[in-house]
């Protein structure tokens, strides 16, 4: 191993970047960042790790997917058990999804790292949005991710994500499991389960909600209480 990147992101000495499967910690500037950074440092530094792949051998970025081990035991699990990490399933791999699902509600029982918060855990959560590099090879797709931190399956009916200039997307009768996400996209097309097994809604219009000058994603529930925002930098 010879650096680590963040919380969920290490990079090998052979210039693979390993993005932890089954997990998302919290990003640069948000609470328990650093936290999740550290711990992760001092699982893995200095040590040999071991890489047990799922279905999918790496994400759209080139990251090498992987659950990453040392000795006996699972670095990705041990973020979660410590409130340090929420479980996030991409793709069809589910390899140790249940493993991180009691590991997850064993930490909010303790009310440990990002469950410390008192009062109500927010059920959603904005987990990223993603602007299209115009100088890349991808799809020019544009995108929010929000993952399902509740206990139980949701239904995302009522919700309601909005920008700065309070464009508003109303999700339609849609259900999301705990630890799966759902992308609200920029384009026309037909709600549901894509090939991968994703949840994808489609926020039509000519104009993106989303700014290459950056800003920021809100997140409320049916009551139109606020449960999340989201603040993004531009491109």
């Amino acid at each position: 191993m010879k650096r680590v990147v963040d919380g969920d992101t290490i990079l090998l000495e052979d210039g693979r970047r390993v993005r932890y499967l089954g997990i998302n910690t919290p990003e640069f500037g948000e609470p328990y960042s650093r936290r999740a950074k550290d711990l992760n440092t001092v699982l893995v530094r200095g040590r040999e790790v071991r890489l047990e792949p799922d279905q999918e051998a790496a994400d759209s970025y080139g990251r090498t997917l992987a659950y990453v081990h040392v000795g006996p035991d699972m670095v990705n699990a041990r973020l979660v058990h410590e409130g340090l990490a929420h479980a996030f399933f991409i793709g069809p791999g589910r390899r140790h999804n249940d493993l991180l699902l009691r590991l997850q509600e064993e930490a909010k029982a303790r009310r440990l790292g990002i469950w410390s918060s008192r009062g109500r855990f927010k059920e959603l959560k904005i987990t990223g949005v993603h602007l299209p590099d115009p100088a890349a090879a991808e799809p020019p797709r544009t995108y929010v991710r929000i993952a399902c931190l509740g206990s139980a399956r949701m239904n995302l009916v009522g919700y309601v994500l909005e920008n700065d200039a309070g464009m508003q997307f109303r999700f339609p009768d849609a259900m999301l499991d705990p630890g799966y996400t759902v992308l609200v996209v920029h384009s026309e097309g037909r709600d549901g389960l894509d090939s991968r097994g994703q949840l994808v809604m489609h926020w039509a219009g000519a104009t993106s909600p989303w700014t290459a000058a950056g800003g920021t994603s809100y997140l409320r529930g049916p009551d139109g209480r606020l449960v999340d925002t989201f603040r993004y930098r531009g491109r």
